[in-house]
């Protein structure tokens, strides 16, 4: 499993939502691009077979298409590869921000148990005290 399916993984596991929505709308876009990119191949391989039945001037014609075909699939790819990328740091920005989310909420409560903590150890000291001072005056 490729990291951008973990991340994919465990974006699906919350609650749905508008960043669930455009995890969705890049993986659309990515498709798109790849299968733009799956395109480009086919006709480059169909340009090369079609290369080799001219002859002539056509051919260098066909020959030329080509290259420029190569080097536009090649700058597609590059572009994919780069979309790639950026989509897995947005997966992995939004899972880290629901991680530093939650271990903010589990600090928070954690302080709000040791103020509690605190208080019952104060209440407990004056109990002490008090219960310490009627007995010495007794």
């Amino acid at each position: 499993m490729s990291i951008f399916d973990r991340i994919a993984r465990l974006l699906t596991l919350g609650s749905p939502g508008p960043r669930d929505l455009s995890m969705k709308t890049l993986e659309a876009a990515y498709r798109r691009q790849s299968e733009a990119l799956q395109e480009a191949r086919r006709t480059v391989v169909e340009l090369s077979a079609a290369e080799k039945l001219l002859k002539g001037r056509s051919n260098a014609e066909v020959r030329a298409e080509r290259l420029a075909l190569e080097s536009t699939a090649e700058g597609l790819r590059l572009r994919i590869e780069l979309f790639r990328s950026e989509k897995l740091s947005v997966g992995a920005r939004y899972v880290a921000s629901g991680a530093s989310s939650r271990s903010g909420d589990s600090l928070s409560a954690l302080a709000g148990e040791i103020a509690g903590v605190t208080r019952m150890v104060e209440r407990a000291k004056e109990t002490l005290a008090r219960l310490q001072a009627e007995h010495i005056s007794a």
